[in-house]
C-alpha cells in the first residue's frame, strides 16, 4: 500500500510540473492565436442633433495613442439609435466619443457587450454615467431615471469620455480559463503518456526553460497591456529570439544559467519599457544605452513605484529559478562539449534564419515616434528592438557623392546676399527651456492662463511655434538641431547625435559668433557631463561652460535649479564680460516627474485641468514666466542691443492620463511635438506673429533676425526652409501645410536630397570649410 502511495505521489508530482509547464504555453496558443479575446459594444442612445457627426475612439490605461473606430453621420432630427463597436480589445478601458458638431443631447437609454454573439453584460444607461467623464462645454443631466449629457454649443468640438468600466465581466474569465485548464490537462496527460512509454530521461530542465521563457514574455507584455496587440506571428519570433539568446548561454554555463540570467533581463527591461513608455510615451531604444548616466541624474524626479503584477513577477522568478536550479543539480549526466558546441551552432544558425524571415525582413526600419510605440505593442518589445538596433548604424544616403556636395557649395558661394538689417546685437541671449510649451496650441482649453507675460509681449518680438524631433525627454536633439542647423529627420530613428556621433569640431551657432569676435558661454545648472555636454561643447565651439558646479546662489523649484536665480546667474556672468557674448542656456526647472507638488506654489489657473500631473507641469511654467518677466525687464533699458532668444525643447511628459484634457481626440500628426518659441530685442525690431519653424531653422532665423551675413550652408537652408518650413524626424509640413510622414516620403525631392546630402558630408565625411565661412 505504501509503495502505491510513493507511486501515486511521483505521478501526481510529475504529472503537476508538467501541468505547471505546459500551461503559460497553451494560453499562449489560444489568447494569442486561435481564441483571442475581443468583444463588441452597443449602446442604444436617443441624439437630438443638425446634420450631427459624432465619432468613437478606443483606448486602453496603456500610452498608445488614441485609435479612431467608429463614425456615424446624423441625420435632421432626434435619431433613436445605437453606437455599435465591434473587435475591441480585452484590455480596452477607455471609449472617447468626440462631437464634431451638431450635436445637441445625448440621452443612453441601455448598454451591453456580447463575446461571440452572447450577450455578456447588459445594464441600463444610467449606470454609464458613473463612469462618464467630460471636457468641457458639456452638462450631465438625469431624465425620466435615464442619463444625458447636454452640449453647450453644438458647432463647438467637444468630448466625453466612458473610463474604468469593466466591458467583459469576471464570470468570462473563469469560464476561458477553466477552458485553458481543460486543455492543458488533457496535453498533459497525452505528455506524461509519451514520457514514460519512452523513458525520456533528463526532460525536467529543458521543459521548463521553455516554460520560463514563455511565461516571463507573457507577464513582461502583460504588465505593459500589449498582449492584446501581438499577433501569434510575432509573439512566436519574439519568443524564438529570447529563447535562443538563452541556449547559447546555457550551452556555455552551467545549471541553465542563461535561462535565469535571460528571464531576469528580459522582465527587468520591460518593466523599464513600463515606466519609460508612461513618461515619454516610446519604448527604450538602443541609442537610449548611451543615455543611461544622464537618465540616472534626472530619475529621482519620477515617482517610479513598481506595480503589484511587477512584484508578483519577480518573486515568481525566483521560484522557478531555485527550482531549475535544484532540478539541474539532480542529474547527474555531464553534457558533452561537442554537444554544447552542436547547441550553439544551432541556436546561431536559427537566430540568422529569424532574422532573415520574411515577417521580419518586411518591418518598416524609419519611423516615427508614435510608430515606434505601436510597433512595441504590435511586434513586441525584443523584435521592435533587435530590428531598432541593426538599423540604427548611419548609412552613406543613396546617391550622395563628395562631387555633388561640391556643386552645392559653388552655387551657393555666388549666390548673392540678401538686404541685411541696420541694427545687430551685440548681446546675444539664447534660451531652451526645459519642457516649456503653450499646451492650447496642442489642444488645451484657452481658459487655463499660466503666461500672462509671454502672451503680452509684441514689441519688438518674434512669436511663434516651434516644432521638436522629441517628446517628453531627449533634451539633447533640441540642443543639438537649434545650435547646428543639422536634422534628427536624417539620423535613424532614437539617435542621439551628442552621445554618439560628435567626434570632430562640428559647424554651430557658437562656432559663427566666436569667429565674429564674440564671447562664446554655454549654461546648464545640471551635471557637467550630462548629455556628454562637457566634450560636446568644446567641439561646437563654446569658450566656456557653466554647470551646476560653477552656478552660485542658486535656488531650487520642483527639488531642480528654477529659472530666477538660473537668468540671474547669467546676469552675474554678463555684468564681468564685456560684449559681443553669445550665450546659450538649458534650464532645468521643469524637468519631467509631475506627479506632487513638493515646493510648487499652485496657480489657480492651472486647477482647471483635473490631473495633479498637468497641475504641477502648468505651475512651473507660470513660475516660468515669471522669471522670463525679471529677465526681459533687466535688460530692457541696456545701452547694450540685446537680443533674446526663447524656446522650449520639447512637451512635457504628462501620461496618458492627460491626453483626454491636453489633446483632446487630436494626439495624431506633430500636434505633440509643437513648443513656444519668441525672439526678443530691446531695440527697434519687427512685430511678427505666428511664425512656424522646427528646431533645426533656428539658425537660419536667428541671423536672419540679428542682421547677419548667412554663410552657404544656411543660404541654401533657406531655400529648403521657404519650402518646407518644418523637417522632423517625427514628420515634415510643407509651405502648404501638408504633412508628410517623413524625409523618406520626400527622397526625390531635390532640396531634401541637397540638405541629407550635405548634412552627412559635415557630421560623417569630409566638407569644405567653405560651406561656413563668410566671404
Amino acid at each position: 500500500m505504501q509503495k502505491l502511495i510513493l507511486i501515486f505521489k511521483k505521478f501526481l508530482n510529475h504529472n503537476i510540473f508538467i501541468f505547471c509547464c505546459l500551461f503559460p504555453v497553451i494560453f499562449t496558443l489560444l489568447f494569442i492565436g486561435y481564441f483571442p479575446v475581443t468583444f463588441s459594444l452597443n449602446i442604444n442612445v436617443s441624439i437630438e442633433h443638425e446634420n450631427g457627426h459624432l465619432e468613437s475612439y478606443n483606448k486602453s490605461f496603456s500610452a498608445l495613442n488614441i485609435f479612431h473606430s467608429n463614425e456615424w453621420v446624423l441625420g435632421d432630427d432626434t435619431d433613436n439609435i445605437n453606437l455599435i463597436s465591434n473587435e475591441n480589445d480585452y484590455d480596452l478601458k477607455n471609449l472617447i466619443f468626440s462631437n464634431k458638431g451638431g450635436v445637441k443631447r445625448i440621452v443612453f437609454h441601455s448598454f451591453s457587450t456580447s463575446i461571440l454573439g452572447i450577450t455578456t453584460v447588459e445594464t441600463s444607461g444610467i449606470d454609464l454615467g458613473q463612469h462618464t467623464y467630460l471636457n468641457g462645454g458639456i452638462t450631465p443631466f438625469l431624465e425620466n431615471d435615464e442619463f444625458g449629457l447636454s452640449i453647450d454649443d453644438p458647432d463647438v468640438e467637444s468630448m466625453f469620455m466612458i473610463r474604468g468600466y469593466d466591458f467583459i465581466p469576471i464570470w468570462f474569465w473563469v469560464a476561458y480559463f477553466s477552458l485553458v485548464t481543460i486543455i492543458t490537462l488533457i496535453v498533459t496527460f497525452i505528455a506524461s503518456t509519451i514520457i514514460t512509454k519512452y523513458n525520456v530521461k533528463n526532460w525536467k530542465c529543458p521543459l521548463l526553460s521553455v516554460s520560463m521563457t514563455v511565461t516571463f514574455l507573457l507577464l513582461g507584455m502583460w504588465i505593459n497591456n500589449t498582449l492584446s496587440y501581438i499577433t501569434y506571428d510575432f509573439f512566436f519570433l519574439n519568443w524564438i529570439i529570447v529563447f535562443l539568446v538563452c541556449n547559447v548561454i546555457n550551452c556555455l554555463t552551467k545549471h541553465y544559467a542563461g535561462t535565469i540570467l535571460g528571464t531576469f533581463v528580459l522582465l527587468s527591461w520591460y518593466c523599464i519599457n513600463y515606466f519609460v513608455i508612461l513618461f515619454r510615451s516610446k519604448p527604450v531604444m538602443p541609442s537610449d544605452l548611451y543615455a543611461i548616466q544622464t537618465a540616472g541624474e534626472v530619475m529621482g524626479g519620477y515617482n517610479l513605484v513598481p506595480t503589484p503584477l511587477m512584484i508578483f513577477s519577480f518573486i515568481l522568478w525566483l521560484g522557478l529559478s531555485i527550482s531549475l536550479v535544484r532540478i539541474s543539480l539532480k542529474d547527474k549526466k555531464k553534457v558533452s562539449f561537442r554537444n554544447r558546441a552542436i547547441g550553439i551552432v544551432i541556436s546561431v544558425v536559427l537566430f540568422t534564419l529569424c532574422l532573415n524571415n520574411p515577417i521580419y525582413k518586411q518591418l518598416n526600419t524609419f519611423v516615427w515616434n508614435a510608430k515606434l510605440l505601436d510597433d512595441f505593442y504590435s511586434e513586441g518589445m525584443v523584435l521592435s528592438f533587435t530590428r531598432s538596433f541593426f538599423s540604427s548604424f548611419v548609412r552613406e544616403p543613396e546617391g550622395y557623392s563628395r562631387k555633388k556636395v561640391e556643386e552645392y557649395i559653388e552655387h551657393y558661394r555666388k549666390s548673392e546676399d540678401e538686404q541685411l538689417a541696420n541694427e545687430k546685437p551685440s548681446r546675444i541671449i539664447m534660451i531652451m527651456n526645459e519642457a516649456y510649451s503653450d499646451l492650447r496650441d496642442s489642444g488645451m482649453t484657452g481658459k487655463v492662463d499660466v503666461q500672462p507675460f509671454i502672451d503680452s509681449m509684441d514689441e519688438n518680438t518674434l512669436h511663434g511655434t516651434m516644432y521638436a524631433s522629441v517628446y517628453g525627454g531627449g533634451t539633447c536633439n533640441t540642443e543639438f538641431e537649434a545650435l547646428t542647423g543639422n536634422s534628427l529627420a536624417f539620423f535613424p530613428s532614437g539617435s542621439y547625435p551628442y552621445s554618439q556621433h560628435i567626434k570632430h569640431n562640428l559647424w554651430s551657432l557658437a562656432e559663427y559668433f566666436k569667429e565674429d569676435g564674440f564671447k562664446t558661454a554655454s549654461f546648464h545648472p545640471g551635471g557637467k557631463d550630462s548629455w556628454n555636454r562637457n566634450n560636446v561643447y568644446t567641439l561646437l565651439g563654446f569658450d566656456k561652460y557653466y554647470s551646476r558646479d560653477e552656478y552660485k546662489d542658486i535656488e531650487y523649484l520642483h527639488l531642480l535649479p528654477d529659472d530666477q536665480s538660473n537668468y540671474r546667474f547669467i546676469e552675474s556672468v554678463d555684468d564681468e564680460e564685456k560684449v559681443p557674448e553669445f550665450f546659450f542656456n538649458v534650464t532645468y526647472q521643469n524637468h519631467s516627474g509631475y506627479e506632487t507638488f513638493e515646493d510648487v506654489p499652485k496657480n489657480e489657473s492651472a486647477m482647471l485641468i483635473p490631473t495633479t500631473d498637468a497641475q504641477v507641469y502648468l505651475s512651473l511654467v507660470a513660475k516660468s514666466d515669471e522669471a522670463v518677466e525679471e529677465l526681459i525687464k533687466h535688460y530692457q533699458n541696456s545701452d547694450e542691443k540685446t537680443m533674446i532668444i526663447f524656446f522650449g525643447d520639447h512637451q512635457p511628459g504628462l501620461g496618458v492620463e492627460n491626453d483626454f484634457y491636453i489633446f483632446n481626440n487630436n494626439v495624431g500628426g506633430l500636434n505633440k511635438y509643437k513648443t513656444e518659441m519668441f525672439i526678443w530685442t530691446n531695440y527697434d525690431s519687427e512685430q511678427v506673429e505666428n511664425y512656424q519653424l522646427s528646431a533645426n531653422f533656428l539658425p537660419l532665423l536667428i541671423l536672419e533676425r540679428a542682421g547677419y551675413k548667412l554663410p552657404p550652408y544656411l543660404k541654401m537652408m533657406k531655400d529648403v526652409y521657404e519650402k518646407y518650413p518644418v523637417i522632423t524626424s517625427q514628420g515634415v509640413l510643407d509651405n502648404e501645410g501638408r504633412l508628410y510622414a517623413g524625409v523618406n516620403d520626400l527622397s526625390d525631392d531635390p532640396l531634401i536630397q541637397m540638405y541629407q546630402y550635405v548634412q552627412y558630408a559635415n557630421m560623417f565625411d569630409n566638407i569644405d570649410e567653405a560651406w561656413f565661412k563668410i566671404d
